[in-house]
């Protein structure tokens, strides 16, 4: 009775279900895809539409006496899940469960799971799909296996009689999982039809608007005759302005230009774009003076790799012509000097270099001393010198020689057809007319070289040389120099004083004596007498107002004083002669009980000159004049001195020096 029921209505069931399955896939395209949708009500209009054509597979199933139901709702469901995500298959599968909880029978649950099982198979199946299956025929193929051999488990774990499978095994295993592969092809070409008709869409109004949302961009596309495949309304508009002519699709381009050079230098440009070569070129309209163009020419291909046409876009470049020009300029120009820089010189003389049989020589400065004049008087001075050395150059040489900034403080003087013993000879009047100069009070000394290019050796040679030069220069002139620079200073501060002129050396005779008393060599003498003469020296960088200052300093002020142990220390260390009693000078207003500055020593961390130094400095200063309080007899001094030991002073030194006083 089941065999004869089976005969009559299996195909016929079948073929309707297919069908059904078959309008599924035909419409998906009108229901759209998953990434189109953003509204939820969409979606969920989606999903009831699927719903309802699965509920049309289970009306028109195949049922047998005992209640059992076979449909192709599990190929719906699982496309549905892959093709338009969990709202509209969730909605769906909602739909299907009621339905089979209405109409009931002993299949219940298994059909109930298989609702379940491809409505979930589906949706995750993307994550099987994107790891490990790129071609979408098998992709569908195991995707409707899977689906059905889960159905036919279902189906035997739920209990359902056996005997009905040696029916609907094919079904589940060929016909279901092929009609899945079927269906899926379908649905992806619609998908892929779709997105690529969507995307045409989009570039067509993304094109239209693109082009005529660019208010300074000419934009239009030619065909390999010249005539208008498409143009803008700033071209057209251009046309009108220059032309006074009305543009159409499909006129001949060459016809709106008048000017035979300009006419000319356009057709060259589509002769290059239609040979397949990208042109580039920034040319002045020929049709108005100063004004610029920036047009690229960029050739179109079909498929098959032939030029069918041009694409042009030009747009007015005058302004940035003009603010590149003075950029140009200014780029090649130091800021702080206002002469050439680094970038001018390079490329000058690689020009030069390019004239192989073009005879030049390079003569190189480096200022000597700037970094001590910065220390000490703060780069304001700094600066000051380097422009002062940047003015004397442009004076001194003419105007066919170029004079660079190219460093810190160094100079470049390119000589076009200067030879090297010409070179030599401006380098030697030049740095006699810069050295003439002063800074503060101070000589400006420069070390130089000279570099000449001929035939017969290479410019990097001849570099080297003019440097190792140069630095041999620096080495002997920059040694003398510091160390009169050093004296220049010393004399400066000097000047600053106008009650205590003679403070240095009244420091220095009294710490010679201590000395003698604490049987010190030759050569400690000599040292604390630097240090005696020097202590002060890094008062050049504190104004003279502030020195002389008559009522109490405020915080403010004697933090600027107690920086100047510091600046005599980067003025004394930096030359050969004097660093040797730098640390000393720069310790020499420590305190014993390590409360002084500016590091904070404290005992024999004090080096021993900057200790015996510190005591003789303080005796001075309590018994000379000064202008924020009175003069100390020496007995008070002495006096005060006893109280500080052990605090302000080494109590040893401080045992030493009252003995030395009282025995005078």
């Amino acid at each position: 009775m089941v065999l004869a029921y089976i005969s009559c209505n299996l195909y016929e069931k079948l073929i309707v279900n297919g069908l059904i399955v078959i309008f599924f896939v035909s419409v998906s395209s009108l229901i759209r895809l998953k990434e189109e949708g953003r509204s939820i009500f969409r979606k969920i209009i989606r999903g009831v539409i699927i719903g309802l054509l699965t509920i049309s597979t289970m009306i028109l199933s195949l049922e047998f006496e005992s209640g059992n139901i076979f449909d192709a709702r599990t190929v719906i469901l699982s496309l549905a899940g892959l093709f338009y995500g969990p709202i509209p298959t969730g909605v769906a599968w909602a739909m299907a469960l009621v339905f089979r909880i209405f109409k009931g029978t002993t299949g219940l649950l298994p059909g109930l799971l298989t609702i379940t099982s491809a409505s979930l198979i589906g949706l995750f199946w993307p994550l099987v799909e994107k790891r490990f299956l790129k071609n979408r025929y098998l992709n569908f193929l195991l995707l409707g296996l899977v689906v059905h051999i889960v159905s036919v488990l279902l189906f035997l774990i739920s209990g359902v009689d056996s005997s009905y499978f040696s029916f609907v095994l094919p079904v589940f295993l060929i016909i279901f999982p092929l009609t899945t592969l079927v269906a899926g092809v379908i649905a992806d070409n619609n998908a892929i039809y779709y997105r690529k008709s969507q995307e045409a869409n989009e570039q067509k109004i993304l094109l239209k608007y693109s082009i005529d949302a660019t208010p300074h961009m000419e934009i239009y596309a030619l065909d390999e005759n010249l005539n208008y495949l498409l143009f803008n309304n700033f071209h057209r508009q251009q046309i009108k302005r220059y032309y006074n002519k009305d543009i159409a699709i499909g006129d001949y381009y060459l016809d709106n230009i008048s000017h035979p050079r300009m006419k000319e230098r356009l057709k060259k440009s589509f002769n290059q774009a239609l040979l397949g070569k990208i042109k580039v070129q920034n040319s002045e309209v020929e049709v108005k003076k100063g004004k610029y163009l920036e047009e690229h020419f960029t050739p179109m291909f079909d498929k098959n790799g032939k030029v069918i046409g041009i694409s042009v876009f030009s747009s007015d470049i005058t302004e940035f012509k003009n603010r590149e020009q003075a950029i140009f300029e200014l780029s090649y120009l130091d800021p702080l000097t206002n002469i050439y820089n680094r970038r001018y010189f390079e490329e000058q003389v690689k020009k030069l270099i390019e004239d192989q049989y073009h005879l030049f020589s390079i003569i190189t400065f480096d200022v000597n001393g700037l970094k001590l004049i910065n220390d000490t008087f703060g780069h304001h001075y700094g600066d000051e010198l380097l422009i002062k050395v940047a003015n004397n150059l442009k004076n001194f040489f003419s105007e066919k020689d170029i004079v660079c900034r190219v460093g810190g403080d160094e100079y470049y003087i390119i000589l076009p057809g200067q030879n090297y013993q010409k070179a030599t000879l401006l380098l030697k009047r030049a740095k006699y007319e810069i050295e003439k100069e002063k800074i503060k009070g101070i000589n400006i000394s420069i070390s130089g070289g000279v570099v000449t290019k001929t035939i017969k050796n290479s410019l990097e040679m001849a570099f080297q040389e003019a440097e190792n030069l140069m630095y041999r220069n620096k080495l002997s002139e920059a040694k003398s120099h510091k160390s009169n620079f050093v004296k220049v200073l010393k004399d400066e501060v000097d000047k600053k004083r106008t009650i205590d002129v003679n403070h240095s050396d009244l420091v220095k005779a009294l710490a010679l004596k201590l000395a003698l008393k604490l049987n010190l060599s030759k050569t400690e003498q000599n040292e604390i007498a630097l240090i005696g003469e020097f202590c002060d020296i890094g008062k050049v960088g504190i104004s003279k107002e502030l020195l002389l200052k008559e009522t109490a300093l405020t915080a403010e002020e004697y933090e600027k004083i107690k920086t100047h142990p510091e600046i005599a220390f980067k003025i004394l260390s930096v030359t050969e002669d004097y660093y040797p009693i730098s640390y000393d000078v720069l310790s020499h207003h420590e305190r014993y009980d390590g409360t002084g500055y500016p590091r904070g020593l404290k005992g024999e961390e004090i080096p021993f000159k900057a200790r015996l130094i510190s005591v003789c400095d303080a005796y001075i200063a309590m018994t000379t004049l000064r202008p924020y309080r009175k003069t100390k007899t020496k007995r008070e001094a002495l006096a005060e001195m006893r109280t500080n030991s052990g605090t302000q002073f080494d109590p040893l030194m401080v045992n030493e020096f009252i003995k030395m006083m009282e025995e005078e």
